[in-house]
């Protein structure tokens, strides 16, 4: 007898994936508000835990980028976080990390020099996708 498992599809695994993001980044709060330019992603983060949506960028506690052109209002002070791989090009110096993907894998990456200025100390699942700064 031959018993199939289905693989998880990729909401399933970005949802897993940015649920322990902002667990990692956000340990001691009970609500994250996030604010994201992707309608579509809006769906997905209402699925995870402890995550608020707010339209108002200046809320938010980490903001999600998937558009290159996306303006950011100047008294947002949320965490910039790339969904893309032309706004993790593109914004690279402003993002504490990016998640992604290429060649239909997942691509997780976070950002050394920012991770120290903010302060932020992943736990150890995330080491591994901690990359210098020294590429811009």
């Amino acid at each position: 007898m031959i018993v199939l498992v289905p693989a998880a599809t990729r909401s399933d695994v970005e949802k897993r994936v940015y649920e322990s993001i902002f667990e990692a980044i956000f340990p001691q709060k009970e609500s994250i508000y996030v604010w994201t330019d992707n309608e579509a992603k809006k769906e997905l983060f209402k699925k995870i835990r402890a995550l608020r949506l707010t339209d108002d960028q200046k809320k938010a506690d980490i903001l999600v980028l998937y558009k290159t052109k996306t303006k950011i209002d100047p008294d947002a002070n949320g965490l910039w976080f790339a969904g893309t791989y032309l706004v993790y090009q593109k914004l690279k110096p402003h993002l504490f990390g990016a998640f992604y993907w290429q060649k239909g894998r997942p691509n997780l990456i976070f950002f050394e020099k920012q991770l120290q200025t903010l302060h932020i100390d992943l736990p150890d699942q995330f080491k591994k996708y901690i990359e210098a700064n020294e590429l811009y």
